[in-house]
């Protein structure tokens, strides 16, 4: 937990954690308007109604070289993000319910792999929600991730730039 403050995690796992609360968030890591930075760094099997391993509004938050594998929410099964976020040399697989990212903020991902996530909603991979939202995605690669919209990346408003990526077997139902 961390509010207003910095938090610096690396080399850590953070495994099978619960966020119970209501409208709680972030089984792993839950942080306000602070500043996060997290390296080489894994959460699975956490849970929280948003942001399975993180749940950031209004920080900065940064992470590299780190894995979110199997965690569950309604939004952003890895990550929720309402904020500034930077991802680097990261993994999401099998996040579940609310994908690997979902983005009310600012977000930027480069050199990174998202496989086997699922949405019920939008965006198996990154979910870009609203209009003030921007999403720039660089050498990255969306495979078997899926969605109701937006197997890979899904949107609903926003600025969304993506270059030199691949994005195979996902699906959409609709």
């Amino acid at each position: 937990y961390n509010t207003q403050g910095t938090l610096t995690v690396s080399n850590s796992i953070f495994y099978g954690n619960t966020a119970t609360y209501a409208d709680g968030g972030g089984g792993g890591i839950y942080s306000y308007s602070g500043t996060v930075n997290v390296s080489n760094s894994t959460f699975t099997g956490n849970s929280a109604d948003d942001g399975g391993g993180i749940f950031s509004f209004g920080n900065t938050l940064t992470v590299s070289n780190s894995t979110f594998s199997g965690n569950n929410a309604g939004t952003g099964g890895g990550i929720y993000n309402n904020g500034a976020l930077t991802v680097s040399d990261s993994t999401f697989s099998g996040n579940n319910s609310g994908g690997g990212i979902f983005n009310n903020g600012a977000l930027i991902v480069g050199n990174s792999t998202f496989v086997g996530n699922s949405s019920g909603y939008v965006g198996g991979g990154i979910y870009n929600y609203s209009n003030g939202s921007t999403l720039t995605v660089s050498n990255s690669t969306f495979s078997n991730t899926s969605a109701a919209y937006g197997g890979g990346i899904g949107t609903q408003g926003g600025m969304v730039t993506v270059s030199n990526s691949t994005f195979s077997a996902n699906t959409a139902t609709y």
